[in-house]
């Protein structure tokens, strides 16, 4: 295929410029038109030809038989930004305005997610990810997740790219967080053939030079064992000879490229943000954040990688009002490929089945499941069935079903038990990553906080790679009371302090909350107990006052590789190094800010039921509360 031409591109930066200038009336008609509601964005000119390649590579990728089929595509083309590489090494901020108002403006434009085609930008990931609402790719963490896709059990790669991203430890950060060790060039190779190569390519220096250049530190890498070579550079791909060794090479381009192709698909298909006035949506919807750090691509417990959500509502008659929510902490067989684990209990008026193993042996062998209270059991039930279904357990004898609950009797005839195994196993079996569902779904159809309706909630925060770049994940089932706060302010007072005192009246402030936290940081269960302990400081900046009656219970696991427990081994011993203690704190915010955020979210989402007994719970008025909050 040709590669698009500068005319094409220069059509999109036009487009992308018209775009932006575009009045809220006029985007109110363009959004009622034949415009597309959802746009890739592509901040580029990091350099310009490697930007071309990304586009090329997109239309590659994207499976179309006409040209309606592909993606629609803004792309941005800001070759100004100054060099990355030189602002690093010289520890230079003045790049930073360049690119958080690089996705600004691709932001205004009308795009729903960015990707950005230069590896060593994403250096500054984390502050162009806090500027926009949108997510941003994060390239080399989708370049390594390409790596591990086609080498599960990759133990060593090699590196080519800039010096600069060689001095960020980007690549090795991320490499070494799922067990990888990263071989880079010696330095006067790197000086002398790969930057030498980069340059020659941004200066348009034949490809046959540029290649020459770059194939003795690939093949003195892979002497070295490196099992792939990554092409850690944009412009590297458009010289380099793959078949200069014998390896396989992944393109983080094409990494990059993929990733924006399954990402944009995946939005398309998630529920339209809220916009209009009287729409629901989720905290960030509304242009409101708390906390310092930023989330993840889906601001959810799926951006913890492997982690899958799947959920069954049941709404039948006046009287059922109730679900399922089951949280898997991989694709695999958790029985045999266990995760490390903890739970802790801020309040124990409640039920957690399994509790008393994970304490003890520190491990997860079952995906967690959410129900209702009475339903605790049937939750096991479909636990241990689709355990033991699974292929390589046929002589499995004892399942540790970890199954937990909230009372959602006010809504729903929860004497009435409908809730079966299958309707667990079918959760199990839907899960899926990306968005999740908020508000009345799953377990938190019928649940009630702070007096108004409560139901699921995610979110999640991603530390800067200077920290481990781990992300962390929170998903809550939220059905507990107290004096609703958020972001600080005093929702419940300024919400009209009678109509909540009603409704407190009640119910008092008793309920549950049930807590999973996820992680990709090589936690074992000590250090797991620890994050789960601050998950609850969550709960408690949206007003929580651990009740009597309130079930407060958190399940917190890693999803590490180097971390997982096998249920049979050769060795006597378990591998893998642990984060150090000290290195716990960034972690701890991140657990507090995700739970926090996901409790809000839990309450934006829900909307106003009807139930068991003739029973209504009002949603949160968010028409009320938002001018407060702006």
């Amino acid at each position: 295929m040709r590669k698009p031409t500068w005319r094409v591109i220069a059509g999109l930066i036009v487009l992308a410029f018209w775009a932006a200038q575009i009045p809220p009336a006029a985007a109110a008609e363009r959004d009622a038109g034949v415009l597309p509601t959802r746009l890739l964005g592509i901040f580029g000119g990091m350099g310009p030809e490697a930007t071309a390649n990304l586009y090329q590579l997109i239309v590659q990728q994207t499976p179309a038989e006409k040209d309606q089929d592909h993606i629609p595509t803004l792309m941005f083309s800001f070759p100004q930004v100054p060099d990355r590489t030189t602002c690093i090494l010289n520890n230079d901020p003045s790049i930073i305005p360049y690119l958080v108002q690089g996705v600004q403006f691709l932001e205004k434009a009308g795009a729903s997610l960015v990707a950005i085609p230069c590896n060593t930008a994403h250096f500054y990931h984390d502050q162009m990810q806090a500027a926009v609402k949108i997510p941003v790719l994060h390239m080399i963490r989708e370049t390594v997740d390409e790596v591990l896709r086609l080498r599960p059990d990759v133990k060593k790669v090699g590196l080519l790219a800039t010096s600069g991203t060689l001095r960020t430890g980007l690549y090795e950060k991320e490499f070494r967080a799922r067990g990888v060790e990263t071989l880079v060039p010696p330095e006067s190779a790197q000086d002398e053939r790969v930057m030498r190569a980069v340059a020659g390519i941004k200066a348009g220096r034949p490809k046959p030079e540029n290649a020459a250049l770059l194939a003795e530190p690939a093949r003195e890498m892979a002497a070295r064992g490196a099992e792939i070579i990554v092409l850690g550079c944009t412009e590297i791909p458009l010289a380099f000879d793959e078949t200069c060794v014998t390896v396989p090479v992944v393109n983080a381009t094409l990494a990059l490229a993929r990733a924006a192709v399954r990402t944009f698909r995946e939005l398309e298909a998630a529920p339209a943000p809220a916009a209009e006035a009287g729409r629901r949506g989720r905290f960030r919807d509304f242009g409101l954040k708390t906390g310092i750090l930023p989330p993840g691509k889906w601001n959810a417990i799926t951006d913890v990688a492997g982690v899958k959500v799947g959920q069954v509502t049941l709404i039948e008659g006046t009287d059922v009002r109730t679900g399922v929510t089951a949280i898997l902490p991989h694709d695999g067989n958790v029985f045999q490929d266990k995760v490390p684990a903890a739970v802790h209990v801020e309040n124990g008026f409640g039920k957690l089945s399994g509790q008393s193993q994970v304490e003890e042996l520190g491990s997860l062998e079952t995906p967690v499941v959410l129900t209702n209270t009475l339903s605790v059991p049937q939750a096991m039930e479909g636990l241990i069935e689709y355990t033991l279904a699974q292929p390589g357990n046929e002589s499995v004898r004892s399942v540790n079903a970890v199954a937990g609950e909230t009372n959602d009797g006010y809504l729903n005839d929860i004497r009435r038990r409908p809730v079966r195994p299958a309707h667990v196993l079918q959760a199990l079996r839907s899960a899926a990553s990306g968005p999740v569902a908020e508000g009345n779904v799953g377990a938190g159809t019928g649940t009630v906080c702070f007096g108004f309706k409560g139901g699921i909630g995610t979110s999640s925060r991603v530390l800067p790679a200077t920290l481990g770049g781990y992300t962390v994940g929170v998903l809550v089932q939220t059905n507990y009371g107290g004096v609703l706060q958020v972001a600080g302010a005093p929702a419940g007072i300024l919400l009209d302090r009678y109509y909540l005192k009603d409704e407190l009246a009640e119910s008092r402030a008793d309920g549950s909350c049930m807590i999973v936290v996820a992680t990709d940081a090589p936690l074992r269960a000590r250090n797991l107990e620890r994050l789960a302990k601050r998950a609850v400081f969550g709960l408690a900046r949206t007003g929580s006052v651990g009740a009597n009656g309130s079930g407060d219970y958190v399940i917190a696991f890693s999803t590490n590789l180097d971390m997982r427990i096998p249920h049979e081994s050769g060795s006597t011993v378990l591998s893998g190094r642990e984060l150090r203690d000290d290195e716990m704190t960034p972690l701890f915010l991140a657990a507090a800010e995700a739970a926090e955020e996901a409790v809000l979210n839990s309450l934006f989402q829900a909307e106003t039921m009807e139930g068991s007994g003739g029973r209504k719970v009002e949603a949160l008025p968010l028409e009320r509360l938002l001018p407060f909050l702006k």
